[in-house]
């Protein structure tokens, strides 16, 4: 396995956290280099990934056109995506992570927890004491994750996803007789935009995603039951504001479902 990675990173306005992003994603990883795919940003993302040596591609499709390009783009064995919003604070867990990757083993979801102050931060601390690592929400992500180059070679993308584009990509992955692993890593995953317009991107594109394999209907059921799982929450938190929560997330992820073609992309 070759001992340099190349390091794909979306943006969209994502000049916040890219800085501290970048910075630990080179002491982090043994980046041959760091890339980051741009969706027409204003905010300064392009200057502050120019200014730390950064490869940038621009496109204006959006997030699964992203994943798609780092796919193709990738010259390296192994190669990892990360997003813009996640800070690593451990820099010594690559080689743990990179001896995962044996036999039908394709990817490995170096975990970060998700650095959430509201409602749904209580919600997600609730469970996520109670549930396994690899069974919490649909439990892969391309978010920081390792994936080997022959194992996504090949794969498109439907240019209609531009959310559960990863959730795509690792359908297609376990069809070729690949899996993944998952390793908790210590940093924080920021979550710095609306939960009632994020869920709403997300129905849009639980429903594109349906209308390509309608035989899985997980990603409604897990909303449906969204009320009632934050009902438990907030009865174990004392916290009503956690079932409001849920129960909010939860209509407006069927708003979305419900009109796809309005919700599906995520402006900022």
């Amino acid at each position: 396995m070759t001992s340099e990675i190349d390091v794909f990173i979306p943006t969209y306005n994502s000049v916040a956290h890219l800085q501290d992003c970048i910075s630990s994603a080179r002491r982090a990883l043994p980046a041959r280099r760091i890339v980051v795919l741009d969706h027409q940003s204003t905010d300064g993302t392009l200057e502050v990934a120019r200014r730390n040596g950064c490869e940038v591609v621009e496109e204006s499709r959006g997030l699964g056109y992203a994943r798609q390009l780092a796919m193709e783009l990738a010259g390296t064995e192994v190669f990892a995506m990360i997003e813009s919003d996640l800070v690593y604070s451990r820099f010594d867990w690559y080689g743990d992570a990179a001896r995962l990757l044996e036999g039908n083993v394709g990817a490995v979801v170096a975990y970060v927890p998700r650095k959430i102050t509201d409602k749904r931060g209580r919600y997600a601390d609730f469970w996520s004491r109670r549930t396994p690592l690899r069974e919490r929400r649909h439990g892969f992500s391309a978010g920081s994750t390792l994936f080997l180059k022959k194992a996504v070679e090949g794969i498109t993308i439907p240019p209609v996803l531009n959310a559960y584009e990863d959730i795509y990509i690792m359908r297609q992955m376990k069809r070729r007789g690949w899996t993944y692993k998952t390793l908790e890593v210590p940093g924080i995953h920021y979550s710095d935009f609306d939960s009632s317009r994020k869920a709403r991107w997300y129905g849009a594109n639980a429903r594109l995603l349906y209308a390509l394999d309608p035989s899985d209907l997980t990603l409604l059921r897990r909303q449906l039951t969204l009320p009632l799982l934050g009902l438990v929450a907030a009865l174990g938190t004392r916290d009503a504001g956690v079932f409001t929560w849920a129960l909010s997330f939860s209509a407006s992820f069927l708003v979305g479902w419900s009109e796809p073609g309005r919700f599906s992309k995520l402006r900022r």
